[in-house]
Order: C-alpha cells, then sequence, then structure tokens
C-alpha cells in the first residue's frame, strides 16, 4: 500500500493532505498542512538508520515514498522554514502529536542530534517529568537563538542602507564636481567666442573705414585725371592745328555741343562755312 505522509516543523506534527508525488506536490501540501505562504520551504526525511536524508527532487520523493511503503510506516517530512515564516492561511493538516515515531526537530537535523532525539525518547518513556523541563529548555533556547538571528539580520539591514546612503552621496558629489567643471569649461569657451567677436568687428570697422576713405579720394582723382588728359590733348591739337585763341574756342564749342573730338574735321566744316558756328552746326548735323 501507500505510505501515509506527515510533517513536522517547530515541534508541531500535521498530517498532509492528497498523496504527495513529486517535490511540487509535497511543497504544495506542507504550506498548505502549516498555513504558510511566502517562507521558502525545505525537506528532508529520515530513514530507517535514522540518517536525514535532503528531499528537493522528484525522484527523491518518489524513493522516500516506495521505503516508506516498503516498511510500512509513515512518511515524516522534516520542514525547514526561512524568509518571511508568517502564518498567513489557516493551517489545514490534523494536528499529531501521539505516536512514538517522531523526533521534535527545529532545524534540519544532523546525524549526531538524530541520534540523541532518538535517546532522549528512550529516556523520556522512563521519566516523563524531565520531558517537559528538556521541552522548555529547548523551546527557551530556539527562541534565543531566533532574536539572536534577528538582531543579527537587522544589524547588517542598516549597515547595507547606511552603505547605499555612503555611495549615494559620493555619486552626488561626484556629479556636482563634474558640473562645475562643465561650467567652468562653458564659461572659458563663451568668454573665447565674445573677445573673437569684438576682434571680428574691430577689424570690419578699420577695413570699412578704409574703403570708405578710398571712395573718398577716387572721384577728386579721376576727374582731375580727365581734365588733365583733356586738356593735354586739346593743347596738343592746338598746336597741330597752329589755330589762334578764337578759332580754337569755336572748335572747342563744336566738340562740346556733341560733334566729337575729331578737332581736324571740325576746323574743316567751320572753314567751309568761313567760321560760322550755326551754319558748321547745322551741317555737321546733316552729315550725321
Amino acid at each position: 500500500g501507500m505510505a501515509k505522509t506527515c510533517a513536522v516543523y517547530d515541534g508541531q506534527r500535521r498530517s498532509l493532505r492528497g498523496l504527495p508525488t513529486n517535490i511540487e506536490t509535497v511543497e504544495a501540501a506542507v504550506r498548505s498542512a502549516f498555513g504558510f505562504l511566502a517562507a521558502n520551504l525545505e525537506f528532508s526525511w529520515l530513514d530507517e538508520d535514522n540518517d536525514a536524508i535532503a528531499l528537493s527532487s522528484d525522484s527523491e520523493v518518489a524513493e522516500a515514498m516506495e521505503i516508506a511503503a516498503k516498511n510500512g510506516s509513515s512518511l515524516v517530512i522534516q520542514v525547514i522554514a526561512t524568509g518571511d515564516t508568517a502564518i498567513y492561511l489557516p493551517p489545514e493538516g490534523d494536528s499529531e502529536v501521539e505516536g512514538e515515531d517522531w523526533i521534535v526537530v527545529y532545524d534540519y537535523p544532523k546525524h549526531s542530534e538524530v541520534e540523541a532525539g532518538l535517546q532522549e525518547q528512550a529516556s523520556s518513556k522512563e521519566a516523563p517529568e524531565n520531558k517537559e523541563d528538556d521541552t522548555e529548555q529547548m523551546l527557551v533556547k530556539m527562541e534565543a537563538e531566533k532574536q539572536a538571528l534577528k538582531e543579527e539580520e537587522e544589524k547588517e539591514a542598516l549597515e547595507q542602507i547606511a552603505q547605499i546612503e555612503r555611495d549615494s552621496e559620493a555619486a552626488r558629489q561626484l556629479q556636482r564636481d563634474m558640473q562645475d567643471e562643465d561650467n567652468a569649461q562653458l564659461a572659458e569657451q563663451e568668454h573665447a567666442a565674445r573677445e573673437l567677436q569684438k576682434q571680428l568687428e574691430y577689424e570690419e570697422q578699420l577695413a570699412m573705414a578704409e574703403i570708405r576713405d578710398a571712395q573718398a579720394k577716387e572721384p577728386a582723382q579721376v576727374d582731375a585725371a580727365v581734365r588733365a588728359q583733356k586738356a593735354s590733348g586739346h593743347s596738343e591739337a592746338q598746336k597741330r592745328l597752329s589755330l589762334d585763341v578764337d578759332t580754337w574756342g569755336l572748335v572747342l564749342q563744336l566738340s562740346e555741343m556733341g560733334f566729337g573730338e575729331d578737332f581736324d574735321k571740325l576746323h574743316d566744316v567751320l572753314k567751309k562755312h568761313k567760321m560760322d558756328l550755326s551754319a558748321a552746326a547745322e551741317a555737321l548735323i546733316g552729315q550725321a
């Protein structure tokens, strides 16, 4: 037949509902029996030599069930719960405290502890009053160990928080330093850009002033050059044609009226029209 299964945790033994066939069903049955929701659970069992055997895989569960069934005994699963061991759900397993084939365990039993427990059981049959004293001492010791562990965990947690705060402050300081460095670099770049801008503006003003000066001088120089060129051209023509001042004046008037600077031609036309300016001009218009 199949072995009956029960579990022991913190001095309580509870029968397990259904038939656990693998590690998942063992865990589900134990959670249901004791009302655990969030605790981390580990399991072991005692074989016929009272050796504690780990129970953590489907094959180990099957082997334990097979041996218990073969021996015609219940499979007693020892439970170690860590983490959040608060009871959130109403326990469903029937609590059994009678029977001689199990040991009160608080933690994963070592071989020596198992032997000690068996001897204690044997002696408790002879002296029941000793058993109560021992159980009380054990509970007190367990409570003290639990308290010590809790204080140690709180101390570690506080140290971790302090370390996190120190790390955060160091990170913030590094960020401030980097920001200051960036700001200084930016200010330096802005200053250099302003200086360059000023320099460029100053150079541009100088160049503009030079251009204005050059433009102011240029027309006067050009006019003077043109006038000088015309004068020299005219005086050369006057010399070449050996004209008196009055005749030359008439030739120049025709030229200024828009009949060109071919002084020889203008002089010929004037001669033809007996130095009559109007007649010469009409003749020139007729020729055009």
